[in-house]
């Protein structure tokens, strides 16, 4: 069973008698704090579930997945988390967070990312320079697999923590602040 947590710009799916209504109510209010709800609401997100045992077409356990066919997000309702930090030596984001809520909400800004840049083209050019010279930097291993998921996991970072990226990648987290100004002001 679950209940629907419906607002215009995206709809939250929550396990009946789980905690993780508290954790979509985070994830909502960042969005608000960071100034996406313009953004979203001119191109929602038709939902965003936590689920059990996430994994990828080969099998491998992973923290999120976005669909952009059907613009879809859904979360790994036991992602890893909680490590020493060491930038560069994590995998992902998540394992930055100090709790389980704050790795669900570090996954879910990193599919988010994957949504925005999917419906607001025109950031996939910035995205791109932005890699080219600052990748090497990229405060995670999976962070430089490929622009998007530079883009993703520099977002997922300033959403957890913007201190971690901006002394850890400078130009990842002036590549957020700037995206985050373009969807702030987008104009269609």
């Amino acid at each position: 069973m679950s209940s629907e947590s419906q607002s215009p710009w995206i709809n939250f799916v929550c396990r009946r008698g789980s905690h993780d209504d508290q954790v979509f109510r985070d994830c909502a209010l960042q969005c608000e704090a960071l100034g996406l709800i313009p953004a979203l609401s001119r191109h929602p997100v038709q939902s965003v579930e936590i689920v059990a045992d996430l994994a990828d077409r080969f099998g491998e356990r992973i923290d999120g997945l976005y669909d952009r066919t059907q613009k879809t997000i859904r979360l790994n309702s036991n992602p890893d988390y909680g490590r020493n930090w060491q930038a560069g030596l994590f995998f992902a984001a998540p394992w930055a967070a100090q709790s389980r809520g704050e790795a669900i909400r570090a996954a879910f800004f990193h599919e988010l990312g994957h949504h925005l840049t999917s419906q607001f083209h025109p950031l996939r050019r910035i995205i791109s320079r932005a890699f080219e010279t600052h990748s090497t930097n990229c405060m995670t291993i999976y962070g430089r697999v490929n622009e998007s998921e530079y883009d993703c996991e520099c977002l997922s970072l300033y959403a957890i923590n913007p201190e971690i990226l901006r002394g850890g990648d400078s130009g990842g987290f002036i590549l957020i602040e700037r995206t985050l100004s373009i969807l702030r002001s987008w104009k269609p």
